[in-house]
């Protein structure tokens, strides 16, 4: 909607600041009589310096019900003087997704293919934070063979979100798609 195009034609990133938040503004201005939700996902938006900005544009516009999905990698990164995790909690963000493997570090790191991720300990403090704002953190995690497999798994794997604060956890299954039917990917 924000360039007339479909998006997933769409590859690129918008460099123009004012741009960006010129179309932003407008999409969410045309879309408030279909009082939307709003969800903050893509790329990794919690690495994306626009952030803090992106949320107060999305909370000045009062959007319904607004939520922002990550694999969690920068959100105690500081933007503007707050860990984005503290952006999250401040403009009143409702769902906090983060995206996470496994309960052991270094096995979610190799299976989300990260360098760093957040530690046991930092995923604790970016669901007390988020909580405290009243951003409900939730963790969504990919059933897959050799890792979160099994009953037992689940079950482990549920044992670890209360551990960190979350209470709220999602599984999902990977999808096998028929490429008779699955448009290919832009390039």
């Amino acid at each position: 909607a924000s360039r007339g195009t479909e998006l997933g034609a769409q590859k690129r990133i918008e460099e123009d600041e004012a741009r960006y938040f010129e179309k932003l503004e407008r999409v969410l201005d045309a879309l408030r009589p279909l009082d939307p939700s709003v969800s903050v996902t893509g790329g990794e938006p919690s690495r994306d310096p626009r952030l803090p900005r992106i949320l107060r544009t999305l909370a000045a516009h009062g959007a319904r019900k607004r939520t922002m999905t990550t694999n969690g990698s920068g959100l105690l990164d500081v933007r503007e003087g707050r860990a984005v995790v503290e952006w999250v909690a401040e403009t009143g963000l409702r769902h906090l997704n983060i995206s996470r493997a496994h309960p052991d570090q270094e096995t979610n790191a190799s299976l989300m293919r990260l360098r760093e991720g957040l530690s046991v300990a930092q995923l604790s403090r970016v669901a007390e934070v988020a909580r405290a704002g009243g951003a409900r953190a939730r963790l969504s995690c990919v059933l897959l063979r050799g890792a979160i497999d099994s009953l037992e798994g689940i079950l482990s794997y549920l044992a670890f979100a209360e551990s960190v604060g979350v209470d709220n956890v999602v599984f999902r299954q990977l999808m096998l798609a028929d490429p008779a039917t699955t448009l290919p990917s832009p390039v």
